[in-house]
């Protein structure tokens, strides 16, 4: 299991690292689709939602910016693209970033990072992608995560992560 540490008082709350990913997802598309949120003309950096054989499946196009620092490194920030979102780190979790936006490329990132590693990915799964592009100024990716199906007592369908990845 990938686990990391959820901010105290975050609005992202799942200690494993998947379902944090499959959380800040699933945040970021609610606030995509909540008008007052995103004015027109809409905004939809997170594509592809779906849902099929146990697969949840994601494509992400998220506005960057990038600037070169005074050591000549370049810098990459996300700006919060998005009216009004209430969002928190929190304090003291694996991830830091103030927006959402930029909490879900961090994320991302760190996925990639686990599964370049052998040791944290036994199976050798290739289920997360992202990158900068700086020509549209764009991190583009992708997301596929393994799920289990569910129903909670009153009948509400549920789905959830399963870990492929090792902490």
């Amino acid at each position: 299991m990938a686990a990391i540490t959820p901010g105290t008082g975050g609005t992202i709350k799942s200690a494993m690292l998947e379902a944090h990913l499959l959380e800040i997802i699933a945040f970021g598309k609610q606030q995509e689709s909540t008008p007052a949120r995103n004015p027109a003309p809409q905004k939809n950096y997170i594509q592809g939602y779906t849902l099929t054989d146990t697969l949840f499946r994601c494509n992400l196009s998220i506005p960057v910016n990038r600037v070169t620092n005074e050591n000549g490194e370049s810098v990459y920030t996300t700006p919060d693209y998005l009216s009004g979102v209430t969002f928190t780190p929190g304090s003291n979790g694996t991830f830091k970033s103030g927006n959402f936006a930029a909490y879900l490329i961090e994320v991302v990132l760190y996925a990639q990072e686990l599964e370049r590693d052998s040791t944290k990915n036994p199976s050798g799964a290739d289920r997360i992608n992202g990158n900068f592009d700086i020509n549209p100024n764009v991190f583009s990716g992708s997301v596929e995560l393994p799920i289990s199906p569910g129903v909670t007592s009153d009948g509400k369908p549920t789905f959830t992560a399963i870990s492929y990845l090792l902490t």
